[in-house]
């Protein structure tokens, strides 16, 4: 990547509403089937200590502390499991864009025109500079053409192709 990158913020509407409603459903599905593990945890220790006749020495506290410093133990370890995921993902994601690119903007700035874009990823942004790109590659051609076909000499008839080469030339700039 480029050192004087500037920090932006890329957004895709169309992948990041779909990230956030199956992360969404994901946390709930995760906190419910961690709130029924932590309920019948706690309905056991309830069991276990419904019929009893004598107070034990240790008190249920500890075993629901227990219980619970699991729960929120396992819902922060599979969330950082996930959101590790998602943050590669999305950098992935993200690369895959804007590296054809980059070597695209180096090509164009060494005036390069040799180089095709890859657009096996199909993105707007990447499907819209290679149109620009294709564009702007047979301007230049064109351009090229018309200069090879300027010749010198002091004739009317090469004057007049000169003009119009010339002139065809500028209408592309």
């Amino acid at each position: 990547m480029t050192e004087n990158k500037r920090h932006i913020h890329y957004i895709n509407p169309a992948i990041q509403n779909r990230l956030i409603i199956s992360f969404i459903v994901f946390e709930v599905v995760l906190v419910t089937l961690t709130l029924y593990v932590f309920y019948m945890d706690i309905n056991g220790i309830v069991e276990d200590n419904l019929y009893r006749i004598h107070v034990s020495e240790t008190t249920n506290i500890e075993l629901f502390l227990a219980h619970l410093f699991k729960v929120v133990c396992v819902l922060l370890i599979v969330n950082i499991f996930i959101a590790s995921i998602v943050v590669w993902w999305w950098h992935h994601y993200i690369n895959s864009i804007v590296e054809p690119l980059e070597r695209l903007i180096k090509a164009i700035t060494k005036l390069d025109l040799s180089q095709d874009i890859d657009v096996s990823h199909k993105h707007d942004v990447l499907i819209n500079m290679n149109k620009w790109y294709v564009k702007e590659k047979e301007t230049y051609q064109s351009i090229r053409k018309l200069v090879a076909e300027i010749r010198p000499g002091a004739d009317v008839e090469i004057y007049k192709q000169n003009y119009e080469a010339l002139n065809k030339i500028k209408s592309f700039l």
